[in-house]
């Protein structure tokens, strides 16, 4: 509260205190005040950010060039729409179900992994059905 003589009054327990450092002191607290939550809102954003994963993907060796694309057109695309890396190993894993298998390194955040592992199934699919069961490299 301003005085008419120009210097800051405040009113504590009933008795009103003249001082011409109110103004910086109420700067200092309000600067504080933001400080401390600025921190706590960079803390709580900090926390909530998602954690990188990384998983792999079994793809049958048969079918790795259809999921690759030309030039790497498919994987690119499906990167792109999951936001997740994927990566292709060059050595096949072991044989099951009379097929080599390759695997495809997914890495990102949860979310970004499950949408990559749903193009990766839609494409296994569509490459699976192109051939008859029997698609090309």
């Amino acid at each position: 509260m301003r005085t008419c003589n120009g210097t800051w009054a405040r009113k504590q327990r009933n008795v009103i205190n003249f001082s011409p450092l109110a103004p910086s002191i109420e700067r200092v607290r309000d600067f504080s005040n933001k400080t401390q939550q600025e921190t706590f809102k960079a803390n709580m954003a900090e926390q909530e950010r998602p954690r990188e994963m990384t998983q792999g993907f079994p793809v049958p060796k048969d079918i790795i060039g259809f999921i690759i694309g030309k030039k790497g057109a498919n994987i690119g695309n499906i990167e792109k729409a999951s936001g997740a890396k994927l990566s292709v190993s060059d050595r096949t894993g072991p044989q099951s179900f009379k097929r080599d298998w390759i695997h495809i390194q997914l890495s990102g955040t949860g979310n970004q992994i499950d949408r990559a592992k749903k193009l990766l199934i839609i494409n296994v699919m569509e490459a699976t059905s192109r051939e008859g069961g029997q698609a090309r490299e």
